[in-house]
């Protein structure tokens, strides 16, 4: 794993490098931003959920969503990142959308 020895990293840690991304996602009635800072939670950066520093929340989470690919069309949503997405299958967002949030979360 980036150059390293598999046999010789933890198995916490490798359990901890992976996410899955299902291929029909169900996201939570709420933002987009709230859908994405979800995927802090467990990790060093769970701490800012309390709303200590809701900018570095929606730094991270814009920088998972320009991984994801995902941030050319959540800017042109109307409220952008604060834009409101249904848990449901209807809404503004197509399948592929609601993937690429959810591969933004498990970022």
């Amino acid at each position: 794993m980036d150059g390293v020895p598999i046999s010789t990293l933890r198995t916490s840690f490798l359990r901890q490098q992976i996410a899955m991304v299902s291929q029909d996602p169900m996201l939570s009635t709420g933002t987009v931003l709230d859908n994405v800072a979800t995927g802090l939670t467990g990790t060093p950066y769970e701490r800012l959920l309390d709303g200590s520093n809701d900018a570095e929340v929606r730094r991270l989470c814009q920088s998972a969503l320009e991984k994801a690919q995902a941030w050319d069309f959540v800017s042109r949503l109307p409220d952008g990142i604060d834009s409101v997405v249904s848990g449901a299958r209807t809404g503004v967002l197509s399948g592929g959308q609601r993937q690429r949030l959810a591969v933004a979360r498990a970022l």
